[in-house]
């Protein structure tokens, strides 16, 4: 048991930060956009995001979950426990590109001047450019 929970904090960390980064930035976004239009649709880019970022925690949780339960079976294989863990990094892998692309997304429809704007009001980058 003490195996699959080292394995499931080493691959998949503590609770992902990103949810409230996308929250700050929409937030700091209302202030520094001040076309309605372009401001709602950088807000539609930011759902799509968490809409993503909501899809990869449960997916987490139910590796997680089949880690554990697996931990638990004496017989199991490590076949069995790599057949988790490529699932998982396919869904993980999957979910970066949706992130990344998003992101340029979201960056394509900012100036620069409201890129940076944004990152400071919402704290994200505080060592600085």
């Amino acid at each position: 048991m003490l195996v699959t929970l080292l394995i499931v904090f080493l691959l998949m960390g503590g609770s992902t930060p990103y949810r409230e980064h996308v929250s700050q930035f929409q937030s700091a976004t209302k202030h520094v956009v001040t076309e309605p239009a372009r401001r709602d649709a950088i807000h539609a880019v930011l759902k799509e995001m968490t809409a993503a970022i909501k899809q990869n925690e449960k997916d987490w949780g139910k590796s997680s979950k089949a880690l554990q339960k697996l931990g638990g079976n004496h017989a199991a294989t490590a076949a069995e426990y790599h057949a988790i863990m490529e699932a998982q990094r396919q869904d993980n892998a999957a979910f970066q590109e949706k992130i990344l692309t998003q992101l340029h997304d979201l960056k394509s429809r900012l100036t620069r001047e409201e890129w940076s704007a944004i990152i400071a009001k919402a704290r994200l980058n505080p060592a600085g450019p």
